[in-house]
């Protein structure tokens, strides 16, 4: 399965991008990490940005989120200190994530494993 929503940068996108990837992942063990890690990324979408944005989500043996927006500048740890804490929530939460430069811009993806402990409930996923 794969849906996906466009959204304006606007600070309300943020709510509006994770209750369209909690309905998208319903009934998933990694629901939270997925929510708060699309949070995390639309919100410096919006911050740092500031172009419209699409969500995807895929859904099949994994779930994968990706978020495109239309800056090519990649997201870099040394030159985003402030947003540090964002991208080692982002590494902990999820099982991959990585950069895309796309023809508009770039892709941020990021993958859940179904197997992999999830980092708010800190128990292992059914199998």
């Amino acid at each position: 399965m794969t849906v996906e929503q466009h959204f304006e940068p606007e600070v309300g996108a943020i709510a509006a991008a994770r209750h369209f990837v909690a309905e998208a992942v319903d009934g998933n063990p990694r629901v939270d990490d997925v929510v708060i890690v699309t949070s995390e990324l639309v919100s410096n979408v919006v911050r740092h940005a500031v172009t419209p944005l699409v969500v995807k989500v895929v859904r099949d043996h994994m779930i994968r989120i990706e978020v495109s927006d239309g800056s090519s500048i990649l997201p870099a740890v040394e030159e985003l200190a402030e947003s540090y804490r964002g991208l080692r929530l982002i590494e902990a939460a999820s099982d991959g994530w990585g950069v895309e430069l796309t023809e508009t811009g770039k892709t941020v993806w990021v993958e859940f494993l179904p197997q992999t402990p999830g980092l708010l409930k800190g128990e292992p996923s059914p199998s």
